[in-house]
């Protein structure tokens, strides 16, 4: 690279080159018009300021960009990095802005790995039909969510860290797909407040999540909160939250294989309004209400588990709920294997149970 703005050098650059970036500080906004290949020279030592409130890089061709720290303004209202094509991210890290990483539109594709998402009020948005995959990335924004996917949108992470701020965590709304393997899901406790953070994970509105040995645990709020959506999980902790562990509510249905939901503030899983849970060689202990929940004309079919004691009951129905239990053991719990009401229904088969009326679920 020599002489020119990086601007000038990557407008100038041929379809298919590379441009090499030395160690600085670039205050510019750079546009990627053509396939290139946009590299830092020494990894971590570039570093592309946005300029009076711009974001840092636009990519609007396939590219590949890595190695750069891009820093934006607080005050900006666009993306720090948005990408409108397919575009690899290596190895960068992308700092504040209204939103870190944006990613737009049925061409929008962004492949992202090792990259640090910090102190923007979104770290991540994939909107518009786009995709965005990610591995071991960590993202810890600093107001509203670590990722937003919406309309009709998905994405993918492998052996991410997700820091939820305290006005929420992930968001998958609008018939999207989020995906996780290998993850963690967390709550800033320096930053958050009881009652700010509804969920770790909240997936709405028709769309659908599937996670897999992730961990969604000791968050100020539910675990994960499944709500008109669907979902699958396997393998998968949601553990010591301060409400739900698995929240799954209006009409929503969800699968669980082989989780833990322990020593959460409220019941392990719950499902309320209408929703369904289909849970097999589940544990749910120690937590300060049931192992298991179902309220409001809700369902939930139990199967295999045997570590469901040291709750104050064991499966709580209420108002119509129903539960059907497959080799399954309540006792163990501090009071009641099943409390239910008289308009509930259990089917019991090869499970040792008895109940009794009671009244509404309640936190302490």
């Amino acid at each position: 690279m020599s002489g020119g703005s990086l601007s000038d050098i990557l407008d100038s650059t041929e379809s298919g080159g590379t441009v090499v970036v030395p160690p600085g500080t670039y205050e510019e906004m750079l546009v990627i018009r053509k396939p290139v290949r946009l590299v830092a020279e020494v990894v971590g030592r570039t570093v592309i300021r946005s300029p009076g409130g711009m974001g840092c890089l636009s990519v609007l061709a396939d590219a590949h960009v890595e190695g750069f720290v891009f820093q934006a303004d607080d005050r900006m209202s666009t993306a720090t990095v948005n990408v409108e094509a397919h575009c690899s991210i290596l190895s960068c890290e992308i700092n504040r802005g209204s939103v870190g990483l944006q990613v737009n539109g049925a061409a929008g594709w962004a492949d992202v790995e090792y990259t640090f998402v910090l102190g923007a009020r979104v770290g991540i948005l994939v909107t518009d039909a786009a995709h965005c995959r990610l591995q071991e990335v960590d993202v810890k924004p600093a107001g509203a969510h670590t990722v937003v996917v919406q309309k009709g949108s998905r994405m993918g992470a492998i052996e991410c860290m997700m820091v939820a701020p305290p006005r929420g965590g992930a968001i998958v709304i609008g018939r999207s797909r989020f995906d996780a393997s290998r993850c963690n899901f967390t709550t800033d406790r320096v930053l958050a407040e009881q009652d700010t953070l509804r969920a770790s994970l909240l997936v709405t509105s028709g769309s659908h999540s599937r996670l897999r040995d992730c961990f969604v645990d000791d968050n100020m709020a539910s675990g994960i909160r499944f709500a008109g959506s669907t979902g699958r999980l396997l393998r998968t902790s949601a553990s010591g939250n301060w409400d739900y562990g698995i929240e799954v509510g209006n009409g929503s249905a969800v699968a669980i294989a082989r989780g833990e939901f322990s020593r959460n503030g409220r019941a392990g899983v719950v499902a309320l309004d209408g929703a369904s849970v289909a849970a097999h060689s589940i544990t749910s202990t120690g937590n300060k209400h049931a192992a298991i929940a179902a309220i409001n004309a809700s369902r939930v079919r139990l199967k295999d588990s045997h570590e469901l004691s040291g709750n104050l009951f064991g499966l709580f129905l209420e108002s119509a709920a129903s539960a059907k239990l497959i080799r399954c053991d309540l006792r163990g719990n501090l009071r009641e294997p099943l409390v239910t009401e008289a308009d509930c229904t259990v089917e019991a088969v090869a499970s040792p149970i008895h109940g009794r009326k009671t009244a509404t679920l309640q936190s302490n």
